[in-house]
């Protein structure tokens, strides 16, 4: 493989994303017909899902393509949830957004006081008595309140609810359009095994070294980071097409950095296909 291929590659598509996202900025817009509350929270996410794309291309770039996967499958998680997030009427405060912003990391209060607790057992037998994970441990009256207002069978509704799978079946019903995601659950799904260090990750990141070793040509490394770049840039493209719509922007020139990003991807899956002609 040549050597300059993931660099040369992840830096086009770390230059065309930019160009797309720069664009848009200001994120928040006064005129738009959604609430500034539902700006405020989707933007954040919208953001944060463009800086970790960002980061998954430098791993690319650096070689680090099995790393690269494991924030892939956060910006697969999240993207599905901006998706579903900015669905149905923006325009008065959305009890959705309220649900996954507010609710939820109430909520979460409970499981995280728990886990603070049996941390801090732990490091009390070793002598540390402060730790900065303190400030999650809970009041009885704090637990009571929350207990009560989220008893087992509400959270475990929201948990099944917010859940990967579930809300992927979610926007699919909103729009057809969105089966293509169904794509990515694969990938979504393998991530698990290298972001746990799981014996069966450990064991496909040794089978690809070893490959590579006995080809000498680390053409699976070029089929890796092509579908981890193909994946991002589909991706961000996908969240600012519902951007672009839920904000009723219609200019060109929009249109012209996406139609870009979408050449590219073409190009990719025209690599791909030479990879998989070639090696099997």
């Amino acid at each position: 493989m040549d050597m300059n291929f993931l660099f040369t590659h992840s830096d086009k598509a770390m230059h065309l994303l930019r160009k797309l996202m720069m664009s848009l900025t200001p994120y928040y817009k006064k005129e738009a017909n959604i609430s500034e509350y539902n700006q405020f929270v989707s933007i954040q996410l919208f953001t944060n899902l463009y800086a970790t794309s960002e980061s998954i291309l430098f791993l690319v770039r650096e070689y680090r393509v099995f790393d690269a996967d494991i924030l892939l499958r956060s910006v697969i998680e999240g993207s599905v949830k901006y998706i579903y997030l900015m669905n149905g009427d923006l325009e008065t405060d959305s009890e959705i957004i309220k649900e996954y912003y507010d609710l939820i990391p109430e909520m979460q209060k409970l499981s995280e006081h728990r886990k603070a607790v049996e941390a801090l057992e732990l490091f009390k037998l070793y002598s540390v008595q402060k730790h900065p994970f303190e400030t999650s441990i809970l009041t009885e009256e704090e637990i009571n309140l929350l207990q009560e207002k989220y008893p087992n069978k509400i959270r475990k509704s929201l948990e099944q609810k917010w859940g990967f799978g579930t809300l992927l079946k979610e926007i699919v019903k909103y729009d057809k359009k969105y089966e293509s995601l169904f794509g990515l659950y694969y990938a979504y799904s393998l991530s698990s095994h290298f972001m746990h260090q799981d014996g069966e990750g450990i064991k496909m990141i040794y089978e690809g070294m070893r490959e590579n070793a006995i080809k000498s040509n680390y053409e699976l490394d070029k089929g890796h980071a092509v579908r981890i770049i193909s994946n991002v840039l589909s991706l961000s493209v996908i969240r600012a097409s519902e951007y672009l719509s839920k904000y009723n922007i219609n200019d060109v020139k929009y249109i012209e950095k996406i139609k870009d990003i979408l050449e590219f991807i073409d190009e990719l899956e025209d690599v791909n296909h030479e990879l998989v002609d070639k090696e099997f």
